[in-house]
This record gives structure tokens, sequence and C-alpha cells, in this order.
């Protein structure tokens, strides 16, 4: 013969609520201040100009990305470089990076020669994962700061 035991505890959906409005603040600004400082960090690795202002982040609840806007194919060759002897890349592709920065040839020339010669990476995403990684430690002291003063208004 097996015996139950069952409970129900009163007032648990009051204590979640209690728990979110406790936490949620200062984790809404933990991964706003993470997000913050991968971007800043994802910029600066770019050096500027269009691709560095492609960096874009978004925050909801519970979570945060940082993201580009340029196309997957672009921002991965400019993280992770291309190879010696790669693929040729379409000259026009470069038409618009020659006319801003007034290269001396054509684009087939500056094609060939990254080519035959390849391009380092920049690894900006890599940069800023490690960055933000660092900078936890410090952003979840100070959410727990947070919470303890929420919690010391109750």
């Amino acid at each position: 013969m097996s015996e139950q035991l069952s409970a129900t505890v009163i007032g648990l959906d009051k204590l979640q609520a209690n728990l979110k409005d406790l936490t949620g603040p200062p984790l809404a600004k933990l991964l706003g201040a993470a997000s913050g400082h991968a971007k800043r960090t994802a910029s600066e690795g770019l050096g500027g100009g269009v691709a560095s202002r492609s960096i874009q982040s978004e925050i909801k609840p519970g979570s945060a990305r940082v993201y580009s806007l340029m196309s997957p194919a672009r921002s991965t060759s400019i993280e992770l470089g291309r190879p010696e002897n790669g693929p040729l890349l379409h000259p026009g592709a470069l038409r618009r990076w020659i006319a801003h920065v007034g290269y001396p040839d054509s684009p087939y020339v500056l094609a060939k020669h990254i080519q035959r010669r390849g391009v380092k990476g920049r690894f900006f995403m890599r940069q800023a994962i490690q960055s933000t990684q660092n900078a936890l430690p410090g952003l979840l002291n100070d959410m727990a700061k947070g919470v303890e003063r929420r919690f010391g208004r109750r």
C-alpha cells in the first residue's frame, strides 16, 4: 500500500512576481551593460566606417544579442579574413570601397591582389566576446548589489 502526500503552496504566484520585481531591473541593467560593451568592442575592432556602424544590439527580457547588419558573407570575410590563393572576389564587390578610399588600380587588379596574398581577419566579434566575458564578473557583481538594494526596500 502506498501513501501519497500532496501540498498546495498558497501565494506562489505572488512570490514569483516579487522575485521577478526583485531581480528583473538589475538583470535588465546587466544585459544592457554587457550588450553595450560587446557592441562598442566589436565596432572598435572594425575601425570605424560603414562596417563599424553596422554593429547593432538588441535587448529583450532575459536575453541580449549583438549582431551585424552586414551580409553573413561580408561579416565572415572581415572576421576571419581571406586565405592566400583563395577564390577570386567579384570585382564589383570592391567598387564602392575603391571609390571611397581612392585606390589607384582597377577592381580586378585589387581582386587578384587579394586572391594572391589573402587578407588578415579582424576578429572583431571574437574580441567582443572575449572582452565581454572578461567584464561579466564585474557586471554580475553590480547586478548582485542592485538586487541587494532592491531587497533592502522590502
